[in-house]
């Protein structure tokens, strides 16, 4: 059975990391992704159901390591999206410099159209889990 996707949106920002020092400049990054998630989300967290996390950091120079860009995204979304975040049981995470050449074949469209624009951002993908078979 395939993961049904129920929210998918762009973050076109550069992304804050969650090592970051200054909480004010996370807290504000947390409220603009909340913004950008709650915008196109149509639904209500489901108690009994288990989530795929997946994001695509489209990056410029120097960019902050992408599993710390994970967990404050991940976590602006509880209540949202999921009801607590020990729901998500699968993260991708991938990072792609805008300069370097991607095939948009097969993508989906939002990522498709920000990779067009070539402006740094964060595509979040989020998918119900309709079985546990791993694929790998």
């Amino acid at each position: 059975m395939e993961n049904k996707i129920i929210l998918d949106f762009i973050i076109p920002k550069r992304p804050v990391s969650h090592q970051a020092k200054d909480s004010k400049h996370k807290d504000e990054w947390k409220q603009y992704v909340y913004g950008c998630a709650f915008r196109e989300w149509k639904g209500i967290p489901k108690p009994n159901t288990f989530y795929k996390f997946l994001i695509v950091y489209l990056c410029s120079e120097l960019p902050p390591d992408i599993n710390n860009v994970i967990k404050p995204i991940e976590d602006t979304l509880i209540g949202l999206v999921y009801p607590d975040d020990s729901k998500v049981l699968d993260i991708v995470g991938y990072m792609r410099y805008i300069n370097q050449g991607v095939t948009l074949n097969n993508l989906p469209e939002k990522l498709q159209k920000a990779i067009y624009n070539g402006i740094e951002s964060v595509y979040v993908q989020i998918s119900e889990i309709g079985s546990l078979d791993l694929e790998i």
